[in-house]
């Protein structure tokens, strides 16, 4: 088993960049999620309320973000200080600071809708119910990390009249190599020279029918089809799986990967 391809997402549901390697610290990939888009009440948006915001591309060099939509952009430079301000992500409270006026207009232009852009001060905590271990994370939903397969993903297009490509997924590994679904009963896994935890499969929503070069929502057979057809009656379309970092390092395309005792 190897890693096919790496991917990074410094604005949570704005477009990804695919890397060759990554960094990664306790909490993932080191710049991934680290910003969010939310209302003005403070409530954080995802391609489940705008599913636009598939066409906006992001990046983070050097404390400044980049912005992009349809030939327009924008460079916002990143306090590293200022006012705090509480959002909301799911049940948990996450304290972030506001970037700039200038990027908060740009997004609201682009997406339609009045926006604020912040990015992350305070990491959330998270909890492994496997040992009962505290994690820290940024504004992905559930874990650090989000790992697929591409035997999975050959394994769903199988049982689908249109056939998805990984990128609906919104994965940060990908690797190539083993079995459709075996991922799903790990327990450890060593990447190179660093280790994870594997949490618990990821449970998948309305973002998987939207098409990531479009923003169009399709059709909902592939969420069937994970409930329904590919493993089982099942209460939740579940697709890859939550990792949380044991021990940090560089991840790198072509990286070995094997699985652990736990």
């Amino acid at each position: 088993m190897k890693v096919l391809s790496l991917h990074r997402y410094p604005v949570k549901s704005l477009r990804g960049i695919d890397l060759p390697e990554a960094p990664v610290d306790e909490r993932g990939l080191v710049g991934d999620r680290e910003f969010v888009i939310t209302d003005l009440e403070g409530r954080f948006l995802t391609q489940r309320q705008l599913p636009i915001m598939a066409l906006v591309r992001a990046s983070f060099h050097h404390e400044h973000l980049h912005l992009r939509f349809e030939g327009q952009e924008i460079s916002a430079h990143v306090p590293d200080q200022g006012d705090e301000k509480i959002i909301q992500v799911w049940k948990d409270q996450v304290r972030a600071r506001r970037v700039s006026p200038q990027a908060d207009h740009f997004l609201t232009q682009a997406l339609g809708t009045p926006v604020q852009l912040f990015r992350v001060s305070q990491p959330r905590p998270g909890r492994d119910k496997k040992t009962g271990e505290a994690f820290e994370i940024r504004f992905p939903d559930q874990a650090p990390v989000l790992l697929t397969t591409t035997k999975s993903l050959e394994a769903l297009n199988a049982a689908i009249e249109h056939p998805l490509p990984m990128s609906r997924f919104r994965p940060n590994i990908v690797i190539d190599g083993l079995e459709a679904w075996v991922e799903e009963s790990w327990g450890k896994i060593t990447i190179g020279d660093m280790e994870f935890a594997v949490l618990k499969p990821c449970s998948r929503c309305k973002i998987i029918t939207i098409d990531q070069l479009t923003g169009q929502v399709g059709s909902p057979e592939a969420l069937q089809a994970l409930k329904n057809d590919v493993k089982g009656h099942r209460p939740t379309a579940d697709f890859g799986v939550h990792l949380r970092v044991l021990r940090p390092g560089v991840l790198r395309v072509g990286d070995a990967v094997q699985q652990r005792p736990v």
